[in-house]
């Protein structure tokens, strides 16, 4: 008797060489998972954020309320949020496209002499800022606010020549903010406003007895070396 060649079975749908109509939606939802991991984490830390600012704001109505300290508190830390407002608006413009652009060309080596480079220039033009803010607090606080009573003045100028350093944490909390950012790395960013709340929340509690006012001061200057610690 003749040997029978077996009948080659047909393939199953599962060995199938994958088509790049397949490929492309494997792509397709692998790319739809990272961005739905991203918006959560963002989320997430936002949420913890939002919770935090919340309590944040509830222990310094409760310690000091609405009255000469506030007033003074308020008072100073206009002048970090204004110079912030106006130095750092067009660093994400400035740094960020160009960072990407050499990330995605492959020049990791180039990428990380852009980070030293502005790195150092950000820590150096705003901590200048911050000592010509520092020193001249007083005049600075009669110039922006004319109708304050001396005491009210006088406190409002010494916790500018602390809050006014906040400019260069900030900045580099903004900085590594957009380096994150532009890695695809989202959660820390979120999640910085929470630890800034937090680290506020202590620091205020832990001096409040020992600095008076002046610990709203010292604490918004270490909530934001937090913030810009984590992100």
């Amino acid at each position: 008797m003749s040997e029978q060649t077996p009948t080659p079975l047909p393939p199953r749908p599962d060995d199938a060489t994958p088509t790049p109509v397949k490929s492309a939606a494997n792509a397709a939802e692998r790319e739809h998972r990272s961005v739905s991991r991203a918006a959560f984490r963002m989320g997430a830390g936002g949420l913890f954020s939002l919770v935090a600012g919340f309590a944040s704001q509830m222990v310094i109505a409760a310690l000091f309320g609405v009255g000469e300290a506030m007033d003074a508190y308020l008072t100073a830390l206009a002048v970090p949020i204004y110079a912030q407002a106006v130095l750092l608006a067009g660093l994400s413009f400035a740094f960020i496209p160009t960072y990407i652009q050499s990330m995605e060309e492959g020049d990791e080596e180039g990428a990380c002499r852009l980070i030293g480079t502005f790195f150092w220039l950000i820590g150096g033009v705003l901590l200048l800022v911050s000592l010509a803010v520092s020193f001249f607090a007083a005049p600075i606080i009669d110039l922006i606010a004319p109708g304050l009573t001396p005491d009210k003045a006088q406190l409002a100028a010494a916790m500018l020549s602390v809050l006014a350093f906040s400019v260069v944490l900030n900045g580099y909390a903004v900085y590594t903010t957009g380096i994150q950012n532009a890695r695809n790395q989202f959660f820390w960013p979120a999640f910085g406003g929470a630890v800034n709340s937090v680290v506020n929340i202590v620091v205020l509690l832990a001096l409040y007895r020992f600095l008076g006012p002046m610990a709203l001061a010292w604490s918004f200057l270490a909530a934001t070396a937090g913030q810009a610690i984590v992100t």
